[in-house]
């Protein structure tokens, strides 16, 4: 999958074929996609106010360890308990 943070394309490359479909993405203020504009900018306000940030680590743990099960099961199509992660 390629994807930009500056251009609204996602592309979509097989691992067997050479499909490779485009998806036009909505242009849409804020929101997560990794390196997001305005969170970035919010952390680095969060720094020069000596503020703390709304989420917490724990936040942070439990996201990666539900994409961590949406990882594994799609890849052996089936259902994942998050209790097998943490």
């Amino acid at each position: 999958m390629d994807a930009s943070l500056h251009g609204r394309n996602l592309d979509i490359r097989g691992r067997w074929d050479k499909n490779t479909p485009t998806h036009e993405l909505p242009d849409v203020p804020g929101g997560h996609g990794g390196s997001d504009p305005v969170m970035c900018g919010d952390f680095l306000d969060c720094l020069a106010k000596g503020r703390t940030r709304d989420g917490l680590l724990v936040d942070g743990y439990w996201s990666v360890a539900l994409g961590e099960a949406c990882e594994i099961s799609r890849a052996k199509i089936r259902t994942v308990d998050v209790r097998e992660l943490v």
